[in-house]
């Protein structure tokens, strides 16, 4: 039979609730939550003609483009993107759990390393995000790395409530970040015509 002490602590995790406490996005329409939230709210689009890339060969000739986000030596964009994503952010607690979730990860690397250009090839691995993150965020431990398509931030704020609901952690950051570049034709070996530009 369990003790007392058992059926208390079970039933104090059963109860646990989690609760988003803050959030930030950047996106091509707005650097803040509140902007983007506007802008939807008023019918605004962020897809516009791409002008970052040519894409007279592909089916679309439109992109949601961030201006401001431009490379820097052989770093991947990803940094100036957290940079901003961090931006007036409190302390993070440095026991919180990071869960990151990115598809392409420095997939603009990826291009750069294709085209001879100096590139540091670790921002390309999505395995690489935990550690970055927990490093500039003081955080005790590195966390890990959630790479699912389409479906990755979506399964790792599912996963961060989950074990907030199961008593696994108290604190849990999720930090979802994706570049993603229009493929070269020497790259990827597909018919130009079959591929779609993502900025």
């Amino acid at each position: 039979m369990p003790a007392i002490d058992d059926i208390k602590i079970n039933r104090m995790v059963k109860d646990l609730t989690p609760v988003i406490t803050h959030a930030s996005t950047v996106t091509a329409m707005s650097d803040t939550l509140d902007g983007l939230w506007r802008g939807l709210l008023a019918g605004n689009s962020a897809i516009y003609p791409a002008n970052r890339f040519p894409v007279k060969n592909y089916n679309a000739g439109i992109a949601g483009c961030i201006e401001w986000l431009q490379p820097s030596g052989s770093s991947s964009m990803l940094y100036s993107l957290w940079e901003r994503l961090f931006n007036n952010w409190d302390p993070v607690p440095s026991d919180a759990l990071l869960i990151t979730a990115t598809t392409k990860s420095g997939i603009d690397n990826l291009e750069k390393v294709s085209t001879g250009q100096s590139a540091d090839i670790q921002d390309i691995l999505p395995s690489s995000l935990p550690a970055i993150v927990s490093g500039k965020l003081g955080l005790d431990s590195r966390g890990f790395n959630i790479s699912a398509a389409c479906a990755s931030s979506t399964i790792a704020v599912a996963q961060a409530a989950g074990l907030i609901s199961a008593g696994s952690a108290d604190v849990v950051l999720v930090c979802c970040l994706d570049l993603t570049k229009a493929p070269s034709d020497t790259r990827w070996g597909l018919p130009a015509a079959s591929r779609w530009p993502w900025e």
